[in-house]
């Protein structure tokens, strides 16, 4: 009988008692997160296809309003540069527009 330490296959291609004890535990591993749906799996597809229409919108939607708040920050922050008239200028006429255009 071997060992843990000594563990060798009689024959090449053979898998130890231990080797075979590890590939049934990966192999019940695999199966369980299958189960889970931690690997995304779809068993319908218009399953998949309505959850990434809903992923696309609300990656368009997060997309949008981050582009707005930093744009917004932006513009308010040239229009606080006065001593580059052009730059700040520019920015004061556009959050002048901006402020026009919200009712």
């Amino acid at each position: 009988m071997t060992t843990p330490q000594n563990a060798q296959a009689d024959l090449p291609g053979q898998l130890t008692e231990i080797d075979q004890d590890r590939f049934d535990r990966v192999a019940l591993a695999i199966e369980q997160l299958a189960n889970r749906k931690f690997i995304a799996r779809e068993d319908s597809t218009v399953k998949m296809l309505w959850a990434q229409f809903i992923r696309g919108m609300a990656f368009g939607l997060g997309s949008f309003l981050g582009a707005t708040i930093l744009v917004s920050i932006l513009v308010l922050m040239l229009a606080q540069i006065e001593f580059v008239p052009i730059i700040g200028d520019l920015a004061a006429r556009i959050l002048l527009q901006i402020q026009n255009a919200t009712p």
